[in-house]
């Protein structure tokens, strides 16, 4: 397969490129030519941007086109109509923040997506965009994919999404603080219910989907609706440090000293949000029924833990600072 994907230089992209390559595609790059770009020096890479010249994509024919990160509708539809005679199937990857509401378990893909309006919308897309915008602003993007390549696209959806090369350092966090050891601030209670995929994982089933031109709209997460945040941390404990020890601490203590929902993802304090019951519900058995599969936890832990390793101690964006997580850890203890 001839395969044209736009981005590809950072996490789930790197992670698609690479598992297209190991498969035996012939694969282009499309981007700026800047962050990651040295990562697969032996590509074809053509140089331009979404938001300006995208000359370099004329004339040229693919099997199909994979777009990666772009949350803009007009930057999806100025490329996809471009491509849309040059390649018969175009995948975007979106996101399961389209959903209007997450208040009921089981969200599947026929779930009512968030709306914006035309004024709205434009407001909204510059650069970075807003959280509140993010989830309505992709499911507009879905929408243009969908009119550009009428019944040659696919759409997936992904939930949080973990593994080695995340910028985003949230799951990171989790891996590199229990390899540490000691007493381990642990957010909420452990039956809380938790759902992400590893972007290796996410890669292979989109590439195989992809190469197979399947269309329609699937939900990308899982590995299914009984993941606690307990098992996740166990497994982070069993797998890099028995000597650890997690220390559970109330959601409402931490929510009133000033923790958001989204600072120790996957940690989600839905008890004391009320529409967010769903939010690590979601239903995924159409991409199941074609085929997408998970590696051990175990391994995502481990192979997240030796990347980071390789990042030499650099701070990481997302989690407690040492001092913070000892703070709160000490007044959480006083008032038991």
């Amino acid at each position: 397969m001839k395969l044209l994907v736009l981005g590809g230089t950072r996490f789930v992209g790197r992670h698609l490129v690479q598992e297209a390559v190991n498969a035996g595609h012939e694969v282009t790059l499309f981007n700026r030519n800047r962050s990651g770009a040295g990562a697969f020096p032996g590509l074809g890479t053509l140089v331009g941007d979404r938001n300006g010249d995208l000359n370099a994509l004329r004339g040229r024919t693919w099997d199909a086109v994979v777009d990666v990160n772009v949350y803009t509708p007009e930057a999806v539809r100025r490329s996809a109509e471009l491509l849309r005679d040059a390649a018969p199937h175009y995948t975007f990857i979106s996101t399961v923040s389209v959903y209007e509401s997450f208040a009921r378990l089981g969200l599947d893909e026929e779930a009512p997506v968030a709306t914006l309006s035309d004024e709205d919308a434009q407001a909204a897309a510059g650069e970075p965009v807003s959280a509140e915008a993010y989830g309505p602003l992709k499911a507009r993007c879905e929408g243009v994919v969908r009119t550009a390549f009428p019944g040659r696209a696919l759409v997936v959806r992904p939930g949080l999404v973990v593994g080695p090369h995340d910028y985003t350092d949230r799951f990171t966090y989790w891996v590199r603080r229990v390899g540490a050891g000691g007493r381990v601030l642990a957010p909420g209670g452990p039956a809380a219910r938790v759902q992400f995929i590893d972007a290796r994982d996410l890669a292979r089933w989109t590439v195989q989907a992809t190469a197979r031109r399947l269309t329609g709209t699937f939900n990308a997460t899982g590995p299914d609706y009984t993941l606690t945040i307990g098992a996740f941390l166990e497994t982070c404990r069993r797998t890099l440090n028995p000597e650890a020890e997690l220390e559970w601490v109330d959601d409402a203590f931490l929510l009133a000293r000033g923790l958001e929902a989204g600072a120790l993802m996957p940690w989600h304090p839905v008890g004391a949000m009320p529409g967010w019951e769903g939010f690590y519900a979601t239903d995924i058995r159409k991409a199941l029924s074609q085929g997408l599969t998970f590696r051990p936890l175990g391994a995502t832990v481990r192979d997240t833990f030796d990347w980071d390793k390789t990042r030499g101690g650099e701070p990481l964006r997302a989690g407690l600072t040492l001092e913070r997580e000892t703070a709160l850890l000490t007044e959480w203890r006083t008032l038991r």
